[in-house]
């Protein structure tokens, strides 16, 4: 019997390191990465244990468009920081 489970993660990045689906879950360094409009989706199914399946939305977001909506309905989220981590530790709380 199949078991499936629904997750949305969102992977949360500041301006200027690009796409982290590309660089983590795919494990591609593009050279020619074009620029969105700060949001970039995944969905991948993952098994995880005999007959259990995860369907995974994962939602790679730019800080810079960070709206509610985007993580309203999250189930889990990874924050991914450069330099500045004060000051955008600071601003991502305006958000949770």
């Amino acid at each position: 019997m199949h078991s499936e489970y629904s997750l949305k993660i969102i992977l949360i990045r500041p301006p200027g390191i690009g796409n982290i689906i590309d660089k983590v879950v795919k494990d591609k360094f593009p050279l020619n990465y074009k620029q969105t409009v700060g949001v970039d989706i995944l969905n991948k199914k993952v098994e995880f244990r005999e007959g259990k399946i995860a369907s995974l939305a994962i939602w790679d977001i730019n800080t810079k468009y960070l709206h509610k909506s985007y993580y309203h309905t999250t189930d889990a989220a990874l924050i991914f920081l450069i330099s500045q981590v004060e000051r955008r530790l600071k601003m991502l709380r305006n958000y949770i």
